[in-house]
């Protein structure tokens, strides 16, 4: 149901594109992830209690479209984010731990055009991440600055920061369920391809 459901908005957002004269665009990327030490809010561990993560990695994929006449384009994304964790303040939470979100984002773009083959922008979005030692899915969002260089009319490279955050996911190990709240800073390497 879900690769249907992604089918769907991709063939939708292809067809808006064509249909209203815009270009659309895939995008692939990839970087290297800080996350910051996660605060644990609730559960089985003590007040204060804390956990550190390694440089971890996200592999990005989008569809979207662009305008030539405008510095705005939009995009859907999915993320795959991986990371393991260090290092807890407290007993009872294994070190190592393997931590896995898929990210689906809703991002905007605004390009500031110039005669150059180096445009800067911003970006912005919103979406939704599942942890998969979550017990829910979280509100997730997205800031971030980068510079495109254009290759070719249709192929572009990308280097941007991005600053991601979500509510607090509620995660569950062998000593039960327990809130921390997460928030990385993404470098990502993208191309992307316009049709």
């Amino acid at each position: 149901m879900k690769r249907v459901i992604a089918f769907l908005a991709v063939a939708g957002i292809l067809g808006i594109a064509q249909a209203e004269g815009l270009k659309p665009y895939v995008r692939a990327g990839i970087g290297p992830m800080l996350t910051e030490d996660a605060d644990v809010s609730s559960g089985p561990y003590p007040a204060g209690s804390e956990i550190e993560f390694d440089i971890g990695l996200t592999v990005s994929a989008a569809v979207g479209i662009e305008c030539e006449t405008s510095p705005m384009r939009a995009e859907l994304e999915y993320d795959y984010v991986k990371y393991y964790s260090d290092e807890a303040n407290f007993a009872g939470f294994s070190d190592r731990d393997k931590l896995i979100w898929h990210v689906f984002m809703a991002n905007a773009y605004y390009a500031f055009k110039n005669a150059s083959l180096i445009t800067p922008f911003f970006t912005a979005g919103l979406g939704y991440a599942d942890a998969e030692h979550g017990v829910d899915g979280v509100l997730a969002y997205q800031l971030g600055a980068g510079l495109e260089l254009e290759m070719t009319e249709t192929i572009s490279l990308d280097l941007k920061y991005r600053y991601f955050s979500a509510e607090d996911p509620e995660l569950a190990d062998s000593r039960g369920n327990f809130k921390a709240d997460f928030a990385s800073h993404q470098l990502m390497f993208d191309m992307r391809y316009s049709f």
